[in-house]
């Protein structure tokens, strides 16, 4: 008599169909856990606090949505062979120069002065342990960030931490004391930034 059972490739042919029906039906791709990732969502006024979102470069989106929408209509582009950045209008380069392997710089207007890093050795802006400051992960143009600002009514650095790789990387940080409005003025430079 002919064994009429099916083959091993079968079983494991029905068997992942099943699976994936089951997947489905308990939520498939729309699932809680499918959307918990360590990544920051950009919050339409940077001075909200920050929150969580999944994978999907959320936070490039939103930027090139103001870019869309006229948010910097007038910023001039500032190409630094590495790395590009965005400002506003009133901001004019301060100064440039390099040690060692890292170029650095400032930009600033009348009120506030950046300074920017990039190489290998740019400062990576640790504050994960500071009960004074608020980190937060997530990606500018692809790019893995980390997010650096005082806690409310504290005093400390605001900027991020942009890497590409080991030796590439951009920090773009102020120790000054800013409004919520600079605050979200410097965030929206640290989102234009392209390494």
């Amino acid at each position: 008599m002919e064994n009429k059972g099916l083959s091993l490739a079968g079983l494991f042919f029905w068997g992942m169909i099943l699976l994936f029906v089951i997947w489905m039906v308990t939520g498939g791709p729309q699932r809680y856990e499918n959307k918990v990732n360590p990544f920051l969502l950009a919050p339409e006024n940077y001075n909200d606090g920050f929150e969580i979102y999944g994978e999907g470069g959320l936070f490039q989106t939103r930027i090139e949505d103001r870019i869309n929408e006229g948010i910097y209509l007038g910023w001039t582009l500032e190409n630094r062979g590495g790395f590009s950045f965005l400002t506003p209008p009133g901001w004019t380069q301060m100064s440039t120069g390099n040690i060692d392997r890292t170029e650095f710089g400032t930009i600033s207007n009348e009120n506030i002065t950046l300074t920017y890093q990039y190489g290998p050795d740019a400062n990576p802006l640790n504050f994960e342990n500071r009960l004074d400051h608020e980190v937060a992960f997530g990606k500018v143009h692809g790019r893995n960030t980390k997010f650096v600002k005082p806690k409310e009514g504290m005093l400390g650095t605001t900027g991020a931490n942009i890497r590409r790789n080991k030796r590439k990387q951009i920090s773009i940080f102020t120790n000054q004391e800013l409004s919520p409005s600079e605050q979200e003025q410097v965030f929206q430079i640290i989102g234009s930034i392209k390494i």
